[in-house]
């Protein structure tokens, strides 16, 4: 792991980052990886803040990924095409897109020795968001990527059995899962437990004590509910009203 240079950001967060500020060529490589998705659409912007007082976690550096049709529809406004494109269907489309922008800025972040930390949106943010980067409608705040250098061993994210996940020629029946087993190994795995522990505390601001796998899995569930609604609320909040 590298070795501090500066003074850390001591805050109780489950990554701490030092506040050194990467170079500029590593921060353009991950640029570059964020902008590696197959895609002929690109519906997605990636907003930069290195003002690490406002920044998530305090992280030097924060990179808000947006879903973004926005762009899209103008060109074919501009165009004067008769194609009038969907905003649902781009809406699909450009969170495939943000998703995997995500995962390319933050395995190319690993790669060059900095940590990440994901946490997604919510309204208050997206709100804040706009406001600072004067954002139109049609761009959609999706996922903070806090990174940086880390104060500490990054935290390994736990798996799953590989056979519960990769099925090579068919999918296994329910009875061959073994998935009473499966819950036993996550109910008894005290390092599971508290890291997805710690990463919930995190995401919901507040003491949350879970006994075993099956309770934050059901809260997990239980949160995403909630975060559908927000979601929608965001949407709309981004000029897309899904009941229309």
């Amino acid at each position: 792991m590298r070795k501090c240079q500066k003074k850390t950001r001591t805050l109780d967060h489950i990554q701490k980052f030092c506040i050194e500020m990467p170079a500029m060529r590593i921060v353009e490589k991950i640029m570059e990886a964020g902008q590696k998705n197959p895609f002929v659409s690109q519906f997605y912007s990636i907003l930069i803040s290195r003002k690490i007082d406002y920044n998530i976690l305090n992280a030097p550096i924060n990179f808000i990924v947006c879903m973004d049709i926005y762009k899209a529809k103008r060109v074919f406004e501009i165009k004067g095409n008769s194609y009038v494109p969907d905003d649902k269907a781009m809406l699909i489309a450009s969170f495939i897109n943000a998703i995997m922008a995500a995962q390319n800025l933050s395995h190319e972040a690993n790669r060059q020795e900095l940590g990440t930390f994901y946490m997604s949106t919510s309204l208050d943010q997206v709100k804040a968001i706009r406001k600072r980067w004067n954002l139109p409608n049609y761009v959609i705040p999706l996922i903070n990527i806090a990174a940086g250098y880390p104060d500490e061993p990054l935290k390994e994210h736990f798996r799953f059995p590989q056979d519960h996940i990769y099925f090579e020629d068919e999918y296994k029946p329910i009875d061959e899962f073994n998935l009473m087993d499966l819950i036993y190994q996550l109910n008894n795995n005290k390092e599971l437990i508290d890291y997805y522990r710690e990463i919930t505390q995190q995401e919901i601001q507040q003491d949350k004590h879970f006994n075993d796998w099956m309770e934050l899995l059901q809260f997990n569930c239980q949160m995403w509910d909630i975060k559908v609604k927000e979601l929608q609320l965001i949407l709309k909040e981004c000029g897309i009203d899904l009941k229309n």
